[in-house]
């Protein structure tokens, strides 16, 4: 166990060099440079604690690790950078078709239900919700498959909600600002995960 929280802790160190390095990340506070490196602790712990060291471990662990910097560059620049898109796709590919740790057919329905309901979310809201949540989230249903991915929409979509209604109740002048929606799906989706 404490191999693990290690682990967490290199992967978040490797994360930072990454965000150092990139032209998205900038570090603001001294807190910055803690985040990743214990989040990634954290998450790992749970799920080395869930899944013992395993293939279906390794393979969460790998996806959590490249969605970390996603949703820590969309809180700071509410963008997402293509390259860790066009990563988790890869590694989603690759897993889906080498791995197989859930049926193609799943995770093929995943990847085309959320991203289909959340363009269409995208549509309606005239952006409201960006082109990279869909994608990310998109790419997450190769991973999960059509019965997780459709809960952590869910999950996602609640969560969301009641932090926007938080949000508006305690900050009302700034009813304008757009919530990033990349943490929300990191959050269901690492539930999902576990669940």
């Amino acid at each position: 166990m404490i191999y693990t929280a290690i682990t967490g802790l290199i992967i978040g160190a490797v994360i930072n060099l990454y965000l150092k390095k990139s032209n998205y990340y900038t570090y603001d506070k001294a807190i910055d440079v803690f985040m990743a490196p214990i989040t990634c602790a954290i998450l790992l712990l749970i799920l080395y604690k869930q899944f013992g060291f395993s293939k279906i471990m390794l393979i969460y662990s790998v996806q959590l690790s490249v969605s970390i910097p996603i949703v820590m560059i969309d809180l700071k620049t509410k963008t997402i950078p293509k390259v860790l898109l066009l990563l988790c796709f890869i590694l989603g590919i690759i897993f889906l078709l080498l791995v197989r740790h859930i049926n193609v057919v799943s995770g093929i329905s995943g990847f085309i239900a959320a991203g289909g309901i959340l363009l269409i979310l995208s549509l309606l809201t005239k952006g409201g919700l960006g082109a990279g949540d869909v994608a990310f989230f998109a790419i997450m249903g190769l991973t999960l498959g059509i019965d997780k991915i459709v809960s952590a929409l869910i999950a996602a979509a609640f969560l969301s909600g009641i932090f926007g209604v938080a949000a508006l109740l305690i900050n009302k002048e700034n009813i304008k600002n757009r919530i990033p929606f990349t943490p929300f799906i990191l959050l269901s989706i690492f539930m999902s995960f576990i669940s």
